[in-house]
């Protein structure tokens, strides 16, 4: 549990990037003094505007390591909605908290939220409509029921941008174990380095199992704390890959002017856990693992809420197989395969052709204006 010094109990050298705390039983004047490593350069907001904004210092030991967070007295922008983020999560989360009652969930949030714009939701809300996938991202900027223009988002990587997901290395191929990666190699978090820690701790699990086995009992499985370090490991690496691609979404809502950005919802998503990896479940856990978007949308309404958006989510299942333009589902299975690995889309009853990203994107818009209602079933 992190030890958090409130106003009188820290103080701050951003100069010379030292943090002094004060315990409780500490007599007044003396201090403890900490090194820290500044926020990177150009970060926003910067160190200058923040200084006076603090209003708490949060402190955490990892091992022998102390990481540092600050909280700012940050005033949240105004919103065109009259409804709180609070009450569209409790809509979501308390009356409408299961994957079946995605769309009954939508049907109230949409009411609530057009009731309590401020103008003309049908011609002047401008929302944002973002899909997510696993090798390419794009978001539909939308003003009313009029679509504007598509707002292509990088894969985002660790220490570099990737239009589309990088093909795998033939070093790669050979490597047993997670290699050490120096500053220089441009690699940085794809899908490949988290699968060979994954990789990793399925053997490590099964040969717990088999240490832990007695004669004539069921194998016992991995406990939580085995493997405690490289499970944070790959927890930080997915974290970071969380926070790069919510601040690109933010970003894109805040140069489109946004009101309202429309996520999947995605309920149902669960991974196995590391002492159930067979060989299709690994595959699958390799997958899901650089599939956090519940914690991308999560970070983005954290963001969103203090630029004065809000956040909403639209049933999702098949999605990516309907047409934008005319709303209907495309019959054709392997074509519309094979097209979406060329990354487009083109309807097989109306003959619109676009991105498939895009595509996907405007459908979530459409199905948030209630103009389009996708198939119900389960996940695809």
């Amino acid at each position: 549990m992190p030890k958090i010094f409130g106003a009188g109990f820290h103080e701050i050298d951003f100069d010379c990037s030292v943090l002094r705390i004060r315990l409780d039983d500490m007599p007044e004047g003396e201090w403890l003094d900490l090194g820290f490593i500044p926020w990177p350069r150009d970060y926003r907001p910067s160190k200058d505007e923040v200084q006076d904004k603090i209003t708490s210092v949060h402190v955490n030991f990892v091992g022998t390591r102390a990481r540092v967070g600050f909280r700012f007295d940050v005033p949240h922008q105004p919103s065109r909605f009259d409804c709180t983020q609070d009450e569209l999560d409790e809509l979501r989360s308390q009356r409408f908290p299961r994957q079946a009652q995605d769309q009954q969930f939508l049907d109230a949030a949409r009411k609530r939220l057009i009731e309590s714009f401020s103008g003309d939701a049908e011609r002047n809300l401008r929302l944002l409509a973002v899909d997510l996938g696993e090798t390419g991202a794009c978001a539909a900027v939308y003003q009313g029921r009029s679509h504007q223009e598509d707002v292509a988002l990088e894969i985002i990587k660790i220490d570099r941008h990737y239009a589309e997901l990088p093909p795998i290395l033939e070093r790669d191929k050979a490597q047993d174990s997670p290699p050490k990666f120096s500053r220089d190699d441009p690699r940085g978090l794809r899908k490949e380095h988290v699968g060979r820690h994954l990789t990793r701790l399925a053997e490590g699990a099964a040969n717990i199992a088999g240490h832990r086995q007695k004669d004539g009992t069921t194998p016992t499985t991995a406990d939580d704390h085995d493997f405690r370090g490289l499970k944070r490991h790959v927890g930080w690496m997915i974290r970071d890959w969380v926070r790069h691609n919510a601040a690109q979404v933010v970003a894109a809502a805040e140069k489109h002017q946004c009101d309202l950005i429309v996520f999947e919802s995605l309920r149902g998503f669960r991974p196995p856990g590391y002492d159930q990896l067979t060989a299709e479940k690994e595959r699958k856990k390799r997958w899901l693992a650089m599939f956090a978007y519940g914690r991308v949308r999560h970070k983005v309404t954290e963001k969103a809420v203090e630029r004065g958006m809000r956040v909403v989510t639209v049933p999702y299942f098949m999605s990516s197989q309907v047409c934008s333009a005319c709303g209907r589902e495309q019959s054709n299975q392997g074509r519309w395969r094979k097209n979406k690995k060329q990354r487009k889309f083109k309807c097989e009853y109306c003959g619109a052709e676009v991105g498939s990203d895009a595509n996907a994107a405007r459908v979530l818009a459409r199905v948030f204006w209630d103009e389009i209602r996708l198939p119900q079933g389960k996940n695809n």
